[in-house]
């Protein structure tokens, strides 16, 4: 059997309609982009200008999420277009797979310790 783990922006970007019949949407993971400021420099702003750069921040956290959610829609449909098959998995494969990033999940964070939890938390909640 061939396979290969991809999104779909990628497999349009590969054209990889050319042999691949078949897509299966497991959404494994959506391309991020993160901005690191120094938290020396932020916390020297003023209260308004700090209150303005986070609510910055929040829109584009918005505005990323809705183009990640909308490219990924677009580079589907086309797959679909070009003739690959989108189907989901199984639910009892999905399963398995969420349960293995949990348990990966848990691993990372006891390998790291405590400070893991400063980012899996809030990650989380937000799910």
């Amino acid at each position: 059997m061939d396979n290969m783990i991809t999104s779909a922006l990628t497999g349009v970007e590969n054209k990889v309609w050319s042999s691949i019949r078949y897509y299966y949407e497991i959404n494994a993971w959506f391309p991020k982009n993160v901005v690191f400021v120094s938290s020396k420099s932020f916390d020297a702003l003023k209260p308004g200008t700090r209150n303005m750069v986070l609510k910055a921040a929040a829109d584009a956290e918005t505005r990323g999420w809705l183009a990640s959610q909308a490219l990924a829609t677009s580079a589907t449909e086309e797959l679909r277009q070009n003739g690959v098959r989108i189907e989901r998995i199984p639910a009892d494969l999905d399963q398995e797979i969420k349960r293995m990033g949990e348990k990966f999940s848990r691993e990372w964070v006891r390998s790291v310790g405590n400070e893991a939890n400063d980012i899996f938390v809030p990650y989380y909640l937000q799910q």
